[in-house]
């Protein structure tokens, strides 16, 4: 048995055989389509390289567990290391944790990532110890940007040195958990350009970039920018380089850009956008957008640098919602921004969610005509979630708000009406359809021999077998007509 220093294991959120299922259902055509390469993985397995730490890395726990079962029977570990950024609630984590308990009992297993590091700030000293005891885990990384803590926890390990050390880490020892004070990230992601080569024999035609961290906005709805601070970018270098590895690996098609705001600042974007023409680089990718700040010539750059499609968080139809939510933007330039994409046909998909502070039927119904108006290829609607992070829960008394997450009520609507909204407009709704496909899948299809028009026929195949129960309600239905 080989001894090794860590075992990375990454987290998807994604069901690669359901999905394969639920298109053949509705396609006959044959499916090739792959998990994405994990973009934690990336990070930390070049940051751990770089420390000369040994490690092997599974990209996906939920489809690659037969190899995680064969990589720990023939190699010896320090420690495994999960990421959980894309986990969704504590029982993924810790059904996890128990897999790997059941492989090797002893084994010193670490959880970092985004989604923990959320979950840590929302609790009190004594929820997060029972968190972490029911978890079952021995460290867990309290940090947005975990990659260099990750370095230092092996590398005590390594040499029997002291956790106690390590900043923003909570350890067991002797049952209980201990930790030193939180201190804040300085995280400058210049220093951590990946090094594709690392992973060449796992990378498919699908992959994930990154070329800056948090966002520039602060909306009243969001999180993010508060969990992950300032908002920093790769220089077009740095970016440029990945992208020649890529390049010269030769395995990749498809790049996803998973900036959440890719297109701010403009300056930077259009020499971006320059950068992937002058190198003639062949690959096709999409990105989130805010297409309020487009103009010709950056959707110009954008068609001639392959750039297939784009996801636009519009949020609402309404001016007023926008507003309130802290958009900084007007409906005036959504539809400016979105004509000039449709003009050089990149495809669209809107983003949209109901029942936010100040929403009524009439907000909704303008939503409703706002798609109706624009006619995006596709749009995803859903109920809004009320998390008390969120700077909106200090309007909570101005908006007679209640409740949290999935369960909430303010003065003027309340979840239940917003669920029975979000489920019944797909059947209203005719100018575009409902996405009802993972992104990462969709994008991989239109690359492997589908058009356009097959894959809309296959999300309305598919949107038909989600909402065949659902039944409109007609004074619903009577409203948005």
């Amino acid at each position: 048995m080989k001894n090794l220093d860590c075992l990375l294991i990454g987290y998807t959120g994604n069901n690669l055989e359901l999905e394969k299922s639920r298109i053949l259902a509705v396609s006959q055509k044959p499916l090739n389509i792959e998990n994405p390469f994990n973009l934690a993985i990336a990070y930390l397995g070049t940051l751990l390289d770089k420390l000369n730490i040994s490690f092997q890395y599974i990209v996906s726990f939920e489809d690659d567990q037969k190899e995680l079962i064969k990589k720990m029977q023939s190699h010896k570990f320090k420690a495994i290391a999960i990421s959980t950024t894309f986990c969704i609630n504590i029982d993924c984590v810790r059904n996890m944790v128990k897999i790997i308990r059941n492989i090797d009992s002893n084994v010193k297993i670490i959880i970092g990532g985004y989604f923990i590091a959320a979950r840590i700030k929302q609790l009190d000293e004594l929820e997060r110890k029972i968190l972490f005891k029911k978890i079952g885990a021995d460290i867990y990384i309290n940090s947005f940007y975990g990659e260099s803590t990750l370095g230092e926890i092996i590398l005590a390990l390594k040499s029997g040195g002291d956790l106690n050390k390590i900043d923003n880490i909570y350890y067991k020892d002797k049952n209980k958990y201990h930790t030193k004070e939180a201190i804040s990230d300085e995280y400058n992601i210049k220093n951590y350009n990946i090094n594709w080569s690392l992973f060449e024999d796992k990378l498919g035609t699908y992959v994930p970039i990154r070329t800056s961290v948090s966002c520039p906005f602060s909306c009243n709805f969001c999180i993010y920018s508060q969990n992950t601070g300032k908002h920093r970018q790769l220089d077009i270098l740095q970016v440029e380089d990945e992208l020649k590895q890529l390049k010269r690996i030769g395995k990749t098609k498809i790049i996803n850009f998973t900036d959440s705001t890719f297109n701010v600042p403009m300056n930077r974007y259009k020499e971006l956008l320059r950068m992937l023409i002058r190198n003639k680089f062949e690959f096709k990718w999409h990105s989130f957008a805010r297409c309020q700040y487009l103009d010709e010539e950056a959707v110009s750059l954008m068609k001639e640098s392959g750039c297939q499609a784009v996801h636009l968080g519009f949020e609402s139809g309404n001016q007023e919602m926008l507003n309130v939510m802290n958009k900084s933007a007007k409906i005036q330039d959504y539809i400016r921004g979105h004509s000039l994409l449709k003009k050089y046909n990149i495809m669209t998909t809107g983003l949209f969610f109901i029942g936010f502070p100040g929403e009524t039927l009439s907000t909704v119904k303008d939503t409703v005509n706002f798609i109706n108006n624009i006619r995006p290829d596709y749009y995803f609607i859903q109920p809004w979630i009320y998390d008390h992070s969120t700077s909106i829960a200090n309007q909570a008394e101005k908006y007679e708000l209640k409740g949290s997450m999935y369960n909430w009520s303010h003065k003027t609507m309340n979840s239940e009406l917003a669920i029975k909204l979000a489920a019944q407009l797909p059947k209203i709704i005719k100018s575009s359809t409902m996405r009802n496909m993972d992104t990462t899948y969709f994008y991989q299809l239109l690359n492997a021999g589908f058009t356009a028009n097959e894959l809309k026929e296959i999300e309305e195949k598919l949107n038909e077998i989600k909402y065949k129960d659902i039944i409109v309600d007609e004074d619903i239905l009577n409203y948005f007509k």
